[in-house]
């Protein structure tokens, strides 16, 4: 078995959501340091994705499936294409370069940097997921925090 790479870069800003929920609002660098850290592995695991990605092959690759409720037919599965590969890596590079310009934010730090997390494990998700439940959801994923960060 290999390892769950779109798994891993759809995780890893969850993990980084629930670390920030765990700091206190005064802890802001901690919030922020967090936040870099979290987007960082994730533009790493991009970047790996990317460069292991088999163009010569082409189709879906890296491709996980789990059930999930599986009652409904509905499963868990996400995989790669020539299509989305790119589309990751520039939102992993985007988000690690937003981190940073949002640096110097003063006003509601904590919130900002759970919903931009939140915003970012939604649109991974939505380049990755293979069915359109799938991809509702994780369309839905990452519209409310946009919705919510323009108000921020």
């Amino acid at each position: 078995m290999e390892f769950p790479i779109l798994t891993s870069i759809l995780l890893a800003p969850i993990l980084g959501i629930i670390i920030i929920l765990l700091f206190p609002e005064s802890k802001e660098k901690e919030i922020k340091v967090t936040a870099a850290i979290v987007t960082f592995i994730s533009l790493l695991l991009s970047i790996i994705a990317f460069v292991t990605y088999n163009k010569a092959m082409g189709g879906l690759q890296f491709q996980e499936t789990y059930s999930w409720i599986p009652a409904f037919g509905i499963n868990y599965s996400v995989g790669a294409d020539g299509l989305s590969i790119p589309l990751i890596l520039l939102t992993a590079i985007v988000i690690f370069a937003g981190v940073f310009a949002s640096w110097k934010m003063e006003k509601r730090i904590k919130e900002f940097f759970i919903f931009l997390l939140l915003l970012v494990a939604g649109v991974f998700g939505v380049f990755i997921s293979r069915d359109l439940f799938l991809f509702y959801v994780f369309f839905e994923i990452a519209v409310i925090p946009m919705y919510i960060l323009i108000g921020v």
